[in-house]
């Protein structure tokens, strides 16, 4: 595989700028950045449909500023399952590398990073980023 894309996987927090950072210090100068974020279907993305949203609006309108500022391309999709959003993404696109963040559930991102590795159709690096590793 020649391409070295890199693709980002980020939930509504600010935090994930450090997993942005990352895959931007990844990818070269070459290569595509792209950042995604899985929201379920009927959740309002910027709306008051359920608490915490005002804040969750702001964080991710927040991560949409940085992944510009590193010439990512951000894409919120849409689906109640995040792993086949995910993986549907990657087959599209052909990406080398996932970074996902740690969870504070040790084995959340580690059976993440498996059912995605099983799902798509070529080799891939995952990379799993502490939550300890903030920036």
């Amino acid at each position: 595989m020649t391409t070295k894309d890199v693709l980002v996987c980020v939930t509504r927090q600010k935090t994930c700028e450090r997993l942005i950072k990352e895959g931007a210090r990844l990818a070269g100068s070459d290569d595509e950045l792209y950042v995604v974020n899985v929201s379920p279907d009927g959740w309002s993305l910027l709306g008051k449909q359920y608490e915490g949203a005002d804040q969750a609006a702001e964080a991710l309108e927040y991560l949409f500023e940085i992944s510009k500022n590193y010439g990512a391309h951000m894409t919120v999709l849409r689906s109640e399952d995040v792993v086949k959003a995910l993986v549907d993404f990657l087959n599209k696109k052909i990406i080398s590398t996932v970074i996902l963040g740690g969870s504070k559930e040790e084995d959340h991102a580690s059976t993440m990073a498996k059912k995605i590795k099983r799902k798509v159709h070529y080799d891939l690096e995952v990379r799993i980023i502490p939550t300890d590793n903030l920036t």
